[in-house]
């Protein structure tokens, strides 16, 4: 059994699921696995330069003539958009922005034949994407690994649907095998994506080294979401939007500073070499609840085709819960 949605046909891709565009973990690899599974693919941007999203644009074509999106933080390109007219020029099927307004992009976007892709936090921004005349709207939900909103997706999603009309959505934050895509389909959304389960692929290449081997060994219960990473990036203040923060698995940094990130911000405005907690490893784990899902390293394949398949079968089962009378 399979599973095949409006979404498919719209980005030219054989499974209503994929990647997130995970900075720092989303190289070429394994968007190009993704791709080649048939799912919906992402390679990472970030803070890239123009030189660099082209050479990660290549990389990933020399691998795959499937499609796929480059995914950029919108308000690291605000002031110099030039990353994203490389990934134009390198005739990316689709942009997918985040954490920040599209609608300065979409003209430029349009006329490379490019579609747009608007990852949102809130239902406000939603409502803004349909109205700037995105093509796909992505509700990101508070479970989500890395940078994300406040919302939880369960009750987020079904709203975003709501708002979005004929604008298809993609779901992501919390989905992690089959059951987490059926979910998301019920709710109205046309495919899911996927971050956390993807850290521990065997395609995934992570800027962090230790972060496949702490998602392995994370439970449910080591998730946390909190503005504090952001404020010691950034030397005593986030540079994110406001109601941004990052989900991260537990560290003895974050168990220290997690829940107090204005105690932070203060002690790094007077010092700013004092933000290590007795010595503590200020490097982030980013990854979301979904760690606990993830026991083994697999082919970035296997995890399309067995999330799709076991979609399939729980939305096939769920039939037996409908009484007709």
């Amino acid at each position: 059994m399979g599973i095949r949605t409006a979404i498919c046909e719209l980005l030219g891709v054989e499974h209503p699921v994929g990647n997130a565009g995970m900075a720092g973990v989303a190289h070429a690899r394994l968007c190009a696995a993704v791709a080649d599974a048939g799912g919906i693919a992402a390679v990472a941007m970030g803070g890239a330069s123009a030189a660099e999203v082209t050479t990660r644009v290549e990389a990933v074509k020399a691998l795959t003539d499937w499609p796929f999106s480059a995914n950029f933080i919108a308000w690291l390109i605000e002031h110099d958009p030039s990353p994203l007219d490389a990934a134009l020029e390198a005739g990316v099927a689709s942009v997918t922005l985040s954490f920040g307004d599209p609608a300065p992009y979409i003209d430029r976007i349009h006329s490379a034949g490019s579609l747009l892709l608007d990852q949102v936090q809130t239902v406000e921004a939603a409502r803004r994407a349909v109205e700037t005349g995105v093509d796909v709207i992505i509700a990101q939900g508070n479970d989500a690994g890395g940078h994300t909103g406040l919302i939880p997706l369960l009750p987020f999603l079904p709203q975003v649907v709501d708002v979005a009309g004929d604008v298809p959505v993609l779901a992501a934050g919390g989905i992690g095998d089959g059951r987490g895509l059926a979910a998301a389909l019920v709710l109205g959304a046309q495919g899911g994506l996927m971050g956390t389960r993807f850290i521990a692929s065997n395609e995934a290449e992570s800027d962090w080294p230790r972060l496949p081997g702490q998602v392995l060994d994370a439970s449910v219960d080591d998730s946390v979401w909190t503005t504090a990473i952001d404020i010691h990036q950034g030397g005593g203040r986030s540079r994110w939007p406001s109601g941004i923060g990052a989900r991260s698995i537990r560290t003895q940094w974050l168990d220290r500073w997690s829940d107090h990130p204005d105690e932070l911000s203060d002690l790094l405005a007077h010092d700013p070499d004092a933000d290590h907690a007795e010595g503590h490893d200020p490097t982030p784990a980013y990854a979301g609840p979904v760690a606990g899902m993830v026991t083994e390293h697999e082919p970035a394949a296997r995890i399309v085709e067995s999330v799709v398949a076991d979609a399939a079968r729980v939305l096939d089962s769920s039939r037996r819960l409908v009484e007709r009378r």
